[in-house]
């Protein structure tokens, strides 16, 4: 169990990434929800504990009265008797963009688009024309 504040909250590729610096100073250029606060109420350390029907997930509700106050849960009747509402997204927490990139598979830096080469044989023949016809003018 434990509190996070002060987290920056982004969405990629349909996951919610919970990040402890700010992205945009890695490059990110989406948006950026400051101030966020995740709470996490399961007990991870005693999961093994857990018979097989009754193991707890990791269910992320959001505050009804705080749009920037996350929390997650390990049962469904614990989110329905909270002061939270089920997301429905996945998510996970990261201290990096880089991080969330790597764990979600996406390329760490953003793909150059292709350079184009320039095509010098039609420069040097339309040089030679030219060439050949002001030769043939003296």
């Amino acid at each position: 169990m434990f509190a996070r504040e002060n987290l920056f909250l982004i969405e990629l590729n349909g996951t919610l990434v919970f990040l402890a610096t700010d992205p945009r100073n890695d490059g990110y250029t989406g948006e950026v929800t400051v101030g966020v606060a995740l709470d996490d109420r399961t007990d991870d350390e005693n999961l093994h504990r857990w018979l097989l029907d009754d193991q707890p997930r990791r269910i992320l509700g959001r505050a009804f009265h705080d749009e920037r106050q996350f929390c997650v849960f390990g049962f469904p009747e614990q989110i329905r008797n909270s002061l939270y509402e089920e997301v429905g997204q996945p998510f996970l927490e990261v201290r990096t963009l880089a991080e969330a990139h790597e764990r979600l598979g996406l390329p760490t830096a953003p793909v150059a688009p292709p350079q184009h080469k320039r095509r010098w044989g039609c420069g040097i023949i339309a040089l030679l024309l030219l060439a050949t016809g002001c030769l043939l003018l003296f």
